[in-house]
C-alpha cells in the first residue's frame, strides 16, 4: 500500500510541476504556449505575439503542438483560396480560441461578441454556394482533445 501512495504522490507532483511550467502560477498561458493569428499582422509573421502574428489560421494549426493555444483575432478566415478540399483540421491537444482585439493579454479578455471571428468556406464566387469548402472545419482523430471556441463557422458546402 505504501508503494502505490508514493507512487500517487509523485503523479500528482509531477502533474503539478507539468501546470507550472505550462501556466505559470497565475492560471494564464505561457506565452511560448500560445500562438497568435492576426490577417492584419505587419511583423514577423511567426506567432510569437499580436504584432508578429501569423496572418493565416492555416499556418497557425500547421504550427501547432500539443499543449499550445491558438489565439485568433476578429475576421473571416478560409482554409484555402481555390482548393475546395481544403479544411481547418483540428490538432490533437490544441485549443484554437476566436474573439480577439489584437491587444488582449488573458483569455478571459476576449470577447466573441464584439470582435466576431468567422471561419468561412466561401471560397469561391460569392453567393455561389456551390464552389465552397466542402468543409470548413475538421476534427478528426484527435481523441476529443482539441477545442474550437469563439468562431461562427460559415458557407460549407
Amino acid at each position: 500500500m505504501e508503494k502505490r501512495s508514493r507512487k500517487s504522490v509523485q503523479l500528482i507532483l509531477a502533474l503539478a510541476l507539468l501546470g507550472v511550467l505550462m501556466f505559470g502560477t497565475s492560471g494564464q498561458a505561457s506565452a511560448a504556449s500560445i500562438i497568435y493569428v492576426k490577417a492584419s499582422a505587419a511583423g514577423l509573421n511567426n506567432g510569437t505575439s499580436w504584432a508578429n502574428a501569423y496572418q493565416s489560421l492555416q499556418t497557425a494549426l500547421g504550427a501547432a503542438v500539443s499543449g499550445q493555444q491558438i489565439w485568433v483575432t476578429a475576421g473571416t478566415y478560409k482554409p484555402d483560396t481555390s482548393d475546395r478540399s481544403q479544411s481547418f483540421n483540428l490538432v490533437t491537444g490544441v485549443a484554437v480560441y476566436g474573439g480577439f482585439g489584437g491587444t488582449e493579454t488573458l483569455l478571459s479578455q476576449r470577447n466573441p461578441v464584439v470582435h466576431p471571428t468567422i471561419l468561412s468556406g466561401d471560397i469561391g464566387t460569392a453567393i455561389l454556394a456551390t464552389d465552397n469548402s466542402y468543409h470548413v472545419v475538421r476534427s478528426s482523430g484527435n481523441t476529443d482533445t482539441a477545442v474550437l471556441d469563439g468562431f461562427t463557422i460559415t458557407a460549407g458546402y
